[in-house]
């Protein structure tokens, strides 16, 4: 059983790097163990604590915030409030989803929190049975058939479990962040005119991880970032672009 929550973070001023999880192990006091798998790393750098070997496999936390250049995150940890304590010291935290998922030794887990929508991929010209004519501008036109496929936006995440003869288990965790958007192709229609069809742009950030922990362990995989910003303005009625406004309202 994997139990998983996906978690929107938005990050306070001083933390836009990312989350300084090198601050993790000071929460309310209490030791808490964690190290950073990435690239590089080998059971010759195992996690150690008073000189016996926690997770194998993972180097310490730098000190510098993580970004997208860290692959996971193991916590030796089995209390996800503690973490969810932590990001909220660093900015305003949503839980998205909170999914338990069954699956096998070596057999893939999905999940999809999200929509599905169609849109216009392509044209097929030679299928001459379904295409329709049209007149434009006095001029007959044979019209192509739309081909569609459907785009998913939304949250994904796929993990295959490996258990190994002794307590480790090596996760293999795809987490991907789609938004899709509409977008408009202007085309000629052969008719001395041009048309326009809807069509979907993809924003995709997305990380492949693979990472080995204990039994009960946490694994937090971060660097899906996203910069927006947002002008807004405020002022007294009636203020708003006159000679006044600079004096009186404010942008942020």
């Amino acid at each position: 059983m994997l139990e998983a929550k996906i978690v929107e973070v938005e990050l306070r001023d001083g933390y836009q790097s990312g989350v300084n999880w090198a601050a993790f192990g000071t929460v309310d006091g209490n030791p808490l163990i964690a190290g950073v798998l990435g690239s590089g790393v080998t059971a010759t750098n195992p996690l150690l604590q008073g000189g016996s070997t926690v997770l194998p496999g993972v180097v310490p936390v730098p000190s510098t915030a993580i970004g997208g250049g860290v692959f996971g995150l193991a916590l030796a940890t089995s209390q996800f409030a503690a973490v969810m304590g932590f990001l909220e010291t660093q900015g305003d935290v949503q839980t998205l989803s909170s999914p338990r998922i069954a699956t096998l030794n070596n057999q893939k887990a999905v999940l999809k929190v999200g929509s599905e929508e169609s849109f216009i991929n392509g044209f097929d010209s030679t299928n001459t049975s379904t295409n329709s004519t049209s007149s434009i501008n006095g001029t007959n036109i044979t019209l192509p058939t739309p081909r569609f496929e459907r785009f998913f936006s939304g949250i994904s995440l796929d993990v295959t479990p490996q258990i190994d003869d002794g307590v480790n288990i090596t996760l293999h965790v795809h987490p991907a962040v789609t938004n899709v958007t509409t977008k408009n192709l202007v085309y000629s229609n052969g008719a001395n005119s041009n048309s326009s069809i809807p069509t979907a742009s993809s924003n995709v950030n997305e990380s492949d991880t693979l990472v080995r922990i204990q039994d009960g362990s946490i694994v937090a995989i971060g660097g899906l970032m996203q910069i927006e910003s947002n002008l807004s303005s405020s002022g007294l009625p009636g203020s708003g672009g006159t000679i006044f406004s600079s004096l009186l309202g404010n942008k942020a």
